[in-house]
């Protein structure tokens, strides 16, 4: 076995080494929640958008769908998503740098950056950039020979990570602004065939998705959900400094690619390459300004293949290049700084995980590093599971996606959880859904704070309350008709 096959088995044992513990992790985390449910209820017959709500595009789900429920089924597709990005950024890294030792040696940091930006975790950013990342080493590779089928692969995978999670796009542009702007010269006529074969690709699929989901009578909430709203969510958060710093932001994107231009002409093509596609990735994943660490896996595979860029000006002592992946670098530091990205305990996690496979721990125990109410989910889950029968839709009054993906059962109504039902003031169609659907139960969870009165009246009139002192959260149990033609009031 040569040193370059040496090399992609150690990446590929150490990155399964920090990753596939997350196999057996409880369900806990808030957005896989989310799709589990939702993939949940596509398997019951319900239409995506119309039906159940979230703010992404289709792939996302489908793949939750095709997990049957299982968080370690979905955790396995986002770990070979991983994988998979690992390998084709050290070939991408080697074709780049003509050198694997310097390929291996990127994939470490790219490894560690990994874990910290939540990769363990079936986000839709570990989702997104394998179509991503695919698309742009192949336009690398096809840049002095690109023909109309080339651009329908590639314009294909643009469409494939976009119709995972929009930030793509911001990738897209960045690569295509690179290949067919800054590295077009001398002109070539194939250069616009091409690069019209790559956009009637990446939009036939969208084209496509719209045209499903009007046949099945969810096109309007398919735009307003997976498109429009992202509008709104965008600007709705002020903790980074809302519509104005997203401005400023945008400003900065466009002086920094005013600045590759003006210097271009000095510069290598696989330095302009990636930084055209790290300053528009960076872009993407700032575009909402929430301090997610999983926004910032968009930036990982721009910022290797920039360094792999770097050492081949190393190489031929032009030393002073070196200052565009330093100064990458510390934008990403200043970034994550500035931003206040959240921070996950790595090695607790890893010595949590050891003691439990010794069998130091129960599985109890286990579950309890990510708080009690990870363990009291999984309780009031089994009390649902045998107490409601199945495909029956249940309701939750608390941010109760875990609950819903857990027990197997869909949410009365569209929304999984209660900031939903707030931010699109969700309340009178929640409550008209409630009274058509008669759900077996509604469970108010220990957590919310929030009162919803017209919900309460529903309760005290149909419903009376069940006493589990195993949970702290407060289950009602819908009265038989016959206790109802009694006008007996029941607590």
């Amino acid at each position: 076995m040569g040193k370059r096959w040496i090399y992609l088995v150690t990446i590929l044992l150490l990155a399964s080494f920090l990753l596939l513990p997350s196999l057996g992790d409880p369900l806990h985390y808030g957005d896989e929640c989310i799709y589990l449910t939702i993939g949940n209820a596509l398997r019951q017959g319900k239409i995506l958008y119309r039906d159940i709500h979230d703010n992404k595009p289709p792939i996302i789900y489908i793949l939750a769908a095709l997990s049957s429920g299982h968080l370690a089924i979905f955790r396995f597709f986002g770990f070979l998503s991983v994988i998979s990005q690992l390998i084709i950024l050290y070939f991408f890294s080697i074709s780049i740098s003509k050198n694997s030792t310097v390929a291996f040696l990127l994939q470490i940091p790219a490894i560690l950056l990994v874990v910290i930006f939540e990769g363990r975790v079936a986000n839709g950013e570990v989702f997104m950039m394998l179509p991503i990342v695919l698309s742009a080493f192949l336009l690398w590779s096809w840049r002095r020979r690109l023909n109309a089928k080339h651009g329908l692969i590639i314009g294909l995978l643009f469409a494939w990570g976009f119709l995972v999670k929009a930030p793509a796009a911001f990738d897209a542009m960045g690569i295509l602004l690179a290949v067919f702007v800054f590295l077009a010269k001398p002109p070539r006529p194939w250069r616009r065939i091409s690069f019209w074969a790559i956009t009637g690709a990446a939009t036939i699929p969208i084209i496509l998705s719209l045209g499903y989901f009007a046949i099945r009578g969810g096109v309007v909430y398919y735009v307003r959900s997976a498109l429009l709203q992202n509008i709104g969510y965008v600007s709705s958060w002020s903790g980074n400094g809302g519509d104005h710093a997203l401005f400023l932001r945008a400003l900065i994107l466009a002086s920094l690619t005013l600045t590759i231009w003006f210097w271009h002409r000095f510069l290598s093509p696989s330095l302009i390459f990636a930084s055209c596609w790290f300053i528009f990735a960076l872009f993407g994943a700032l575009l909402s300004g929430r301090p997610y660490p999983h926004y910032l896996f968009e930036v990982i595979p721009s910022l290797i293949i920039l360094h792999a860029a770097a050492y081949v000006q190393l190489r031929r002592r032009h030393s002073s290049f070196l200052a565009i992946p330093l100064l990458a670098d510390s934008i990403l530091i200043a970034v994550y700084l500035s931003f206040h990205f959240w921070w996950y305990p790595q090695i607790s996690y890893y010595r949590h995980f050891a003691t439990y496979l010794q069998g130091r721990t129960t599985k109890a125990q286990y579950y309890q590093y990510w708080g009690k109410r990870s363990v009291a989910n999984y309780q009031l889950a089994k009390f649902v599971r045998q107490t409601v029968p199945d495909k029956q839709p249940i309701f939750v009054w608390g941010d109760a996606a875990c609950i819903y993906a857990l027990s197997g059962h869909s949410p009365v109504g569209r929304y999984t959880v209660n900031y939903h039902i707030y931010d699109y003031n969700g309340f009178s169609s929640v409550l008209r859904s409630l009274e058509k659907e008669k759900p077996v139960l509604i469970i108010k969870l220990a957590n919310e704070k929030h009162r919803w009165p017209e919900l309460d009246s529903l309760l005290s009139k149909y419903y009376y309350r069940l006493h589990y002192p195993r949970l702290p959260d407060i289950i009602f149990r819908r009265r038989p008709t016959s206790w109802q033609k009694l006008s007996l009031g029941f607590h």
